[in-house]
């Protein structure tokens, strides 16, 4: 890269020859010439296009949710190197203290050093990892999750009864242990209706594996009456085919289920729970229970993965069988 350096208006050669140095300096150090004068907003943008096809869509999406609420404004117009870790240690404690779960503000230190570990593939070295040097105050992010056979036989025949056929699709498949953006990214081509089964794909799994699961009845049943296609989104935006379901337009949906079961401080996720925990509580194995939830997978042959899905369908089965409304 070639600067011309003494021609700039009210230059002289004694200030250019400065410059020089100091660029000649900065570029001893690591930094890109190319990124040399890029701010956190604009380099920000450039990891997430970089790191798009090796992590979840849900992921990106929350990272730049949570970047463009948090820090964007405050550390957007700055270097790297110009931000202190005691500046983002004060956007931690804002949120702490604002009442935010702390959940928040550790998502907010994970963006942070996993952008400044990233800085290197940006051209930009030798740049301390402000975010290592956060402190977060230890929390139990558990939620337990108890509800009475009524409250979850109210809440089933709510999810199984819901209006909206597709949101409805969606409840029903969440209830088999799924996580929300595992079920509104999953494809057509990923359900093979001849062998039964369907695939997450690494690419939207939240640790990064590709798992398979059994089709249960009442999801195959529930995939028919919505509408079979050959490809595309199964649950794509009633706008746009080619993109998934707002995040606001299933709060709305989810805000509708609170207010009909009466379960005001139900979250979605917590559909996770109730599966976990009815496996649990009636004689399924802790590893049973887990590779129904998805939790991890393990290089075995075809044949003991089939026996796997199967015994994760039971699970299932078991579950619709105790809380599904008998006339559906």
């Amino acid at each position: 890269t070639t600067k011309t350096l003494g021609k700039e208006p009210q230059l002289n050669l004694k200030v250019a020859n400065k410059i020089r140095l100091d660029i000649l300096e900065e570029l001893s150090q690591g930094y890109s010439l190319k990124n040399l004068n890029k701010k956190n907003n604009e380099l920000f943008n450039e990891y997430l296009i970089l790191r798009k096809n090796s992590l979840s869509y849900t992921y990106i999406y929350a990272t730049q949710k949570n970047y463009d609420k948090y820090l964007k404004n405050r550390i957007g117009d700055l270097h790297p190197k110009d931000v202190t870790t005691s500046e983002v240690q004060k956007i931690i404690n804002e949120i702490l203290e604002s009442g935010k779960a702390p959940q928040t503000a550790k998502a907010i230190k994970e963006i942070v050093v996993a952008f400044y570990k990233f800085l290197p593939e940006l051209g930009i070295n030798n740049i301390d990892n402000i975010g290592k040097a956060i402190k977060i105050p230890k929390f139990d992010n558990s939620r337990v999750i108890e509800l009475t056979d009524d409250q979850t036989k109210k809440l089933f025949e709510s999810l199984f009864t819901y209006h909206d056929i597709k949101i409805r699709t969606i409840f029903i498949w969440l209830l088999h242990g799924r996580r929300k953006g595992e079920v509104l990214n999953i494809k057509w081509e990923d359900i093979d209706f001849e062998k039964n089964i369907y695939t997450i794909d690494s690419s939207i799994s939240k640790i990064k594996k590709t798992l398979q699961f059994s089709l249960t009845d009442t999801l195959i049943t529930a995939l028919k009456e919505y509408g079979i296609k050959s490809n595309g989104l199964v649950f794509s935006s009633n706008q746009n085919d080619k993109k998934i379901i707002s995040k606001t337009g299933m709060d709305y949906h989810w805000k509708n289920i609170r207010f009909n079961t009466g379960l005001k401080n139900l979250n979605m996720h917590d559909l996770r729970h109730i599966v976990g925990g009815f496996g649990v509580n009636n004689g399924f194995s802790l590893e049973v229970v887990g590779k129904t939830l998805g939790h991890t997978t393990a290089n075995i042959t075809q044949r003991y993965s089939k026996v796997q899905r199967e015994t994760v369908k039971t699970v299932i089965d078991s579950l619709f069988e105790a809380y599904k409304p008998s006339d559906l």
